[in-house]
């Protein structure tokens, strides 16, 4: 079994897990609009942070644009 594969999965579960407690005590002070904005906000920030610590380039081909797009639409809508 490979460990790390293990560890990033238990990681992203804690962290998708975390978000739903953190949901409900920040709309209770927050409009749900607000409070998603800012969650979306600043874990944009952290993506765009790790991905530059490895590496990772500004310039997309046209292809990899298109595929992040479509995913992204899916994974809000569907």
């Amino acid at each position: 079994m490979d460990i790390r594969a293990l560890l990033m999965g238990l990681t992203f579960a804690l962290i998708w897990s975390s978000a739903f407690t953190s949901a409900r005590i920040i709309v209770a002070d927050a409009s749900p609009l607000a409070s998603l904005a800012l969650r979306f906000f600043v874990s944009g920030l952290i993506g765009v942070a790790i991905a530059r610590l490895l590496g990772q380039s500004w310039r997309l081909t046209r292809d990899q644009w298109r595929a992040t797009i479509i995913f992204g639409v899916c994974q809000n809508a569907i």
